[in-house]
């Protein structure tokens, strides 16, 4: 009797949930729909940078450039959850195909091309910025046939959780304008890699990047307001302090008079750097950002030093002092699923694995190529963990054109500066 009465209430229940339930599921799918239709109607465009023989300005001048890229506009709450408008997000991109290393912007409407183009005009004189046509697109080459070639993708991921920044172009004084055989650039050395690939190997860094916003419930992304990366440092800086802070009891020569208590503050080394870097980067505007790399070469010109290459790429902004670069996901089994197949030999276990490395490779090109990453499908592509947080200044650190100390002979640079012909020439 007991029993039956529970299972009543139980059906109940489901009966009362299910609606509620179904209707999540339908709206979820509904929205999904509509932003997947919204990014495939975006009218996106493309421009090259073309480099001068030289840069004197530091990544500073990108900072700028960044700042007005600072757009946090979703959209009205009809054009958010019924239409599917999305914040707009711009992918910084660096390209390379057998040696030849080009820049690119992408913008998702054409009215932020101007905004670009001024910026970095008023910021890098001799600057070229080619707008590309859709058709000439480079990302439209990427061809893929897992019996051909060899591809390899991965996302990064900051190893820290907490809101500890990345040592950025001012450790290095990069804000001071040295002169070139001076200047320590860690971003050098990724353009370096980048011109070493060979004939047959293509390699790709993009960088994706959307305006953070505390109300992220209007994007869609929570039904209540979440914290800002700034009012996490906030939290983080306070415990820090805490942690660094002990109390200690100092007698009276006052029989009468009681033990006195006194908080001592010992911060530990680095300690008081790392809280006022923070503190100069609570300035900035923060973006949410999601990093990858791509490798993909005929399968007689695979080179697998240049997947190693591709890994390290991150790793040049590693330092001790500020957060590390991690792999997040990437197109590739784990190495204990491959220890299983190289135990177990069965084949059709090998062929599983081949199949589920192709669905990988497959996934993540398509995102590549679609420049998306915020929203499903794309969104959390490979189970990669979430956008990274990082300033104006963290981004100029991983993404500037640099000055005639990144010599690689196959960087596309501009060979001579044009000017106007002089005032007093002949007729």
């Amino acid at each position: 009797m007991i029993f039956q009465e529970s299972l009543s209430i139980v059906v109940n229940i489901i009966v009362l949930l299910a609606p509620f339930v179904l209707l999540k599921l339908a709206y979820v799918a509904w929205i999904n729909y509509r932003r997947l239709k919204f990014q495939y109607e975006l009218d996106g465009k493309l421009v090259e940078l073309r480099l001068p023989a030289e840069i004197h300005k530091s990544p500073r001048a990108m900072e700028i450039l960044f700042s007005s890229l600072y757009q946090k506009n979703d959209g009205t709450l009809w054009e958010v959850f019924v239409e599917g408008s999305q914040r707009p997000h711009f992918s910084l991109e660096i390209a390379s195909k057998a040696g030849e290393v080009r820049f690119f912007i992408w913008t998702p409407k054409e009215k932020y091309l101007t905004l670009i183009k001024n910026n970095l005009y008023s910021q890098y004189p001799g600057l070229e910025i080619l707008d590309v046509p859709a058709d000439d697109d480079y990302i439209n080459t990427l061809s893929w046939n897992p019996q051909e070639h060899v591809m390899w993708g991965t996302y990064w991921r900051l190893k820290d959780d907490d809101p500890v920044p990345i040592v950025t172009y001012k450790s290095y004084e990069l804000e001071k304008d040295p002169d070139e055989e001076y200047k320590i650039d860690p971003f050098v050395s990724v353009v370096e890699y980048l011109g070493g690939v060979g004939y047959g190997e293509e390699a790709y860094l993009q960088f994706l990047i959307r305006a953070e916003a505390s109300d992220e419930w209007r994007g869609g992304n929570t039904f209540r307001e979440t914290k800002d990366h700034k009012k996490k440092m906030d939290d983080y800086i306070e415990k820090l302090k805490e942690d660094n802070t002990s109390s200690r009891t100092i007698a009276s020569n006052d029989d009468e008079a009681d033990d006195s208590e006194v908080k001592i503050t010992n911060y530990a080394p680095g300690v008081v750097d790392s809280i006022k870097k923070m503190r100069d980067l609570q300035d900035k505007f923060y973006f949410q950002t999601i990093i990858r790399g791509l490798y993909v070469a005929k399968n007689e010109s695979f080179n697998s030093g240049n997947i190693s290459g591709m890994i390290g790429t991150m790793q040049q902004f590693s330092h001790t002092g500020g957060n590390v670069f991690k792999l997040a996901k990437y197109t590739d089994l784990t190495d204990n699923q491959k220890d299983v197949l190289a135990v177990l030999r069965f084949k059709s276990l090998v062929n599983y694995g081949q199949k589920v490395r192709d669905k990988l490779e497959k996934d993540f090109l398509a995102a590549f190529k679609r420049r998306s990453g915020f929203y499903p499908p794309h969104k959390g592509n490979l189970g990669s963990t979430k956008p990274m947080p990082f300033s104006t200044e963290e981004l100029a650190t991983l993404y500037h054109l640099p000055g005639s100390g990144a010599n690689s002979p196959s960087l596309t640079r501009i060979g001579a500066r044009k000017s106007d012909p002089p005032s007093n020439l002949p007729f």
